[in-house]
């Protein structure tokens, strides 16, 4: 019993006051003393009080804070979506820009040439590794013949070597396939410039002793009957000297990237 009154002391002393507040209240009011209870009253209710006064106050600020982090998430949605559409618009304004400088190159390109026949959009390529070729958007009707030769701003692309009525393809100057004459702008020495396997140009038939270096670039001799005279093909990209045999190996970097095309310009033979 001891036990239990230590250990609920605080509990005892809490109900023993109201108690006595309840006998003194009780009292007044059969002395006729409305005044002294209400000011009783307020003192026992007012701790209460302020404590529910704080803990509402509290509660609304929280419930303001977090209706302000809820309406701040969708506003932040609603930007992350608007950035995401900005982002578009300005990816596509960017691919007309410089759609745009390419046909103006090309437009350029057009106007130096005489034996302009057609430009034309890349719609498709080999997917295999074997052909390297481009499919174009224009064929026979469109004036488009075998064996014309396909150029960019850069550089010689390949020859037509199919064509349909509206559709030809290009054998590009990559191809295992495909061969041209060239010559050496510096030096003067003439090859032939083949395609390989692995996708690069090897210049052929270049003998020990012509002293051509990397760097060097490449223009299309005409020699061959099919590629136009004086159209630049690339640079030389390494140079192998070996101890036997007459030639050299020499490989040569196109002008053009070739994997980036998507508009080149047909031209015929002078």
């Amino acid at each position: 019993m001891y036990r239990y009154l230590v250990e609920h002391k605080r509990l005892l002393v809490l109900f023993l006051i109201i108690f006595l507040a309840f006998l003194w209240m009780t009292h007044q009011i059969k002395q006729g003393d409305k005044l002294g209870v209400k000011r009783l009253s307020d003192n026992l209710l007012s701790p209460p009080q302020k404590v529910i006064t704080v803990l509402a106050n509290r509660v609304r600020g929280f419930l303001d804070h977090y209706l302000f982090l809820v309406g701040k998430a969708k506003e932040n949605k609603s930007l992350i979506e608007e950035i995401e559409k900005l982002k578009t618009e300005v990816g596509r304004y960017q691919d007309v820009l410089e759609e745009n400088k390419r046909l103006k190159t090309l437009l350029s390109l057009k106007e130096s040439q005489s034996t302009y026949i057609a430009t034309v959009r890349v719609i498709g390529r080999d997917p295999g590794n074997w052909f390297r070729t481009i499919v174009v958007d224009k064929g026979e009707k469109d004036g488009l013949k075998k064996d014309m030769t396909a150029i960019s701003h850069s550089g010689i692309v390949g020859r037509i070597y199919k064509v349909m009525p509206g559709t030809a393809k290009i054998l590009l100057i990559t191809d295992h396939g495909s061969s041209l004459a060239a010559r050496v702008l510096r030096t003067r020495d003439e090859g032939i410039l083949e395609g390989t396997v692995g996708g690069f140009c090897r210049l052929k038939y270049i003998r020990q002793s012509s002293e051509i270096k990397v760097g060097d670039v490449l223009l299309s001799s005409g020699l061959d009957g099919v590629f136009p005279k004086g159209l630049i093909i690339g640079t030389v990209s390494k140079v192998e000297r070996k101890k036997s045999g007459f030639f050299q190996e020499i490989d040569v970097t196109p002008n053009t990237d070739i994997t980036k095309l998507e508009e080149v310009i047909i031209v015929g033979q002078k």
